[in-house]
């Protein structure tokens, strides 16, 4: 199989070497052709990806050195770099109009590269993910005997969502093994479809293209497991559903029209999102309070409907969760109400790491950490250490050095910054969920960080953005490293 894809990998080379210099003798545009050409890479690193990987059949995790190296074809990691690689073109050396459509594609082919392993290579759902055999017994009981949502306590009954889709291609004729097997992967396309649309609303018309599609990327490098669950359940759908209730939130603070055809989508979305799983709706009805502080302080001018848009919509979301939870799951629900539980941090976790999966797991978050730390600096006019001096005798957002078109992925990064208290306080429930809260909070520092990161890349020379694309590559592996690899530990237990 391997020397069948090199042997077209070279095939490919050598056809566009021969075309490119045909053309240079003919004195013809050779530019028209680099399209053409990354395209085919991507295509062809994405099918070589996904051969080896469905090319091997195991049925347990390894225990002792990490598995993927020992099982995993080598010319998977040759067609994930070809697809990285191809991608980061696209975001860093295309001159021309940018192809959203393209690189939005690309991106989704990267997620899905970097995260279908586990589904690829082991014979049953439930060898790499025991807690699947639950989820699918209750869906295949439903297409036998009928729907049953169960009792108090049973996820069916609690967050019913994941259950009812499942259902509902079941009943298409989708074998349900299959569904559970490969649904994730289509969700991760799904995701990326839903973070262009809300990026797309926060970034300002001038810098739509490079920074929603940065913005992305940041988000595609993702080393943590929470958010994309590697398993079709309800934490996953709830992910969805937050991500799209986030931009219908942000479309409607900025239309500002209170009409009965606007607010009655919204709470429809904001009750499937509570139906789909709890704390994407705590996670989700914490970032619209903060969204509504940070609007104010911000001044946005694109949002009409000023900051009570995002205060009321937390309140809907809170009254109608409340209402759920209190009658579906009473017990359970009290905790939420007044936001305790077991107390935990992700310093808890870190230190129980070795070396190289903390390595991996920062790697991520310092790479994003370094572009936006670098772009609040620069909008509160901070070279030197000494103009901190101004900013502390009398903090103020008014010597914000920001144009008014920058002023909402600033105010939206500000509005998620209420989570980074969550994680700091450890006020989550279970000791687990502090990886949740990052990668929701990081989904709301993406924007901000992406716009010093383009402005970083479109100032530089050839030479840095060569360096940044071979780093984007480099974090490809890295996350996609750390992403199997929690989950291997998380199954052998370490």
């Amino acid at each position: 199989m391997f020397f069948l894809a090199l042997c077209i990998f070279i095939t490919i080379i050598v056809f566009f070497i021969i075309v490119l210099l045909s053309r240079r003798k003919q004195g013809r545009p050779t530019t028209s052709l680099v399209m053409p050409f990354v395209f085919v890479l991507l295509l062809f690193g994405f099918v070589l990806a996904v051969a080896a990987v469905t090319g091997v059949s195991i049925n347990s995790v390894g225990t002792n050195e990490f598995f993927m190296v020992q099982v995993v074809p080598f010319y998977y990691w040759l067609g994930l770099a070809l697809v990285a690689g191809a991608t980061g073109y696209l975001l860093l050396f295309y001159e021309k109009k940018n192809p959203m459509i393209l690189v939005v594609f690309a991106l989704i082919l990267l997620v899905v590269s970097m995260r279908f392993i586990f589904p690829g290579i082991f014979v049953s759902v439930t060898s790499y993910e025991p807690d699947s055999n639950y989820y699918m017994s209750v869906v295949d009981s439903w297409t036998k005997i009928g729907i049953n949502f169960g009792a108090e306590g049973m996820y069916q009954h609690d967050y019913p969502m994941s259950f009812i889709i499942a259902y509902a291609f079941a009943k298409l004729g989708v074998p349900v093994e299959e569904f559970f097997r490969w649904a994730p992967s289509f969700v991760y396309a799904l995701d990326v479809l839903l973070l262009y649309f809300l990026y797309k609303e926060i970034f300002p018309r001038t810098r739509a293209e490079n920074g929603v599609l940065m913005a992305i990327m940041f988000f595609s490098l993702s080393t943590l497991k929470y958010f994309m669950t590697i398993h079709w359940c309800p934490d996953i759908v709830g992910a969805s559903f937050l991500l799209l209730a986030l931009y219908s939130s942000v479309r409607f603070a900025k239309r500002g029209v209170w009409k009965v055809q606007t607010i009655l989508p919204m709470l429809i979305l904001i009750f499937a999102l509570i139906l789909s799983h709890h704390l994407s709706t705590l996670y989700f009805t914490i970032a619209l309070l903060g969204l509504a502080i940070s609007a104010r302080l911000f001044r946005v001018p694109e949002i009409r409907g000023g900051s009570l848009s995002f205060f009321v919509l937390a309140i809907c979301t809170y009254t109608i969760w409340f209402a759920y939870g209190s009658y579906f799951y009473p017990s359970f629900f009290r905790l939420y109400v007044y936001f305790g539980g077991q107390v935990g941090s992700p310093t808890s976790q870190f230190s129980g790491l070795a070396l190289l999966d903390r390595l991996t797991l920062i790697a991520q978050p310092i790479f994003v950490s370094i572009f936006l730390v670098w772009e609040v600096l620069r909008s509160f006019e901070i070279k030197k250490l000494s103009d901190l001096i101004p900013l502390l005798r009398k903090p103020t957002l008014k010597i914000l050095s920001l144009q008014e078109n920058e002023r909402l992925p600033m105010a939206f990064a500000g509005g998620f910054f209420v989570l980074s208290l969550i994680i700091l306080l450890g006020i989550v429930i279970p000791t687990i969920f502090p990886d949740r809260v990052l990668e929701v909070f990081l989904v709301g520092m993406y924007p901000a960080a992406s716009l010093k990161f383009t402005r970083f890349c479109c100032e530089g020379s050839k030479k840095r953005k060569i360096l940044l694309l071979t780093i984007l590559v480099f974090l490809v592996f890295v996350s996609t490293y750390r992403y199997n690899r929690g989950q291997q530990m998380r199954l052998i237990g370490s």
